[in-house]
């Protein structure tokens, strides 16, 4: 886990798949033991995307159904919700919201 943090911080692109629903998820479980990443490292991550997937008739589906910025705009790193799925309309519903700005101009 060190490792991967490491490479974030001097610059290299990473993809990991980690099991969490929710960005806040995410960070909790780099944030305790064993992993003790500091909080102030979690930036690196800088995107989450979260990847829902359920059964149904005998059929596995995966669908995208969150996308948030990783941000320092508020004290501790947080996700920032960009576009997130609703599956009664089936359309992807973009934030607007100032944080959203902010996260966008921090990089």
């Amino acid at each position: 886990m060190t490792t991967l943090f490491q490479a974030l911080e001097q610059g290299y692109s990473v993809a990991a798949t980690i099991h969490a629903d929710t960005p806040e998820e995410v960070f909790g479980l780099f944030e305790p033991p064993p992993a003790n990443i500091s909080s102030m490292l979690l930036h690196h991550l800088q995107v989450i995307v979260n990847v829902r997937m359920w059964h149904r008739d005998t059929r596995d589906y995966e669908a995208l159904c969150r996308v948030s910025r990783v941000t320092l705009v508020t004290p501790e790193p947080s996700g920032v919700m960009l576009v997130e799925w609703d599956p009664v309309s089936d359309t992807f519903i973009q934030s607007d919201s100032h944080l959203v700005r902010a996260a966008l101009r921090e990089h």
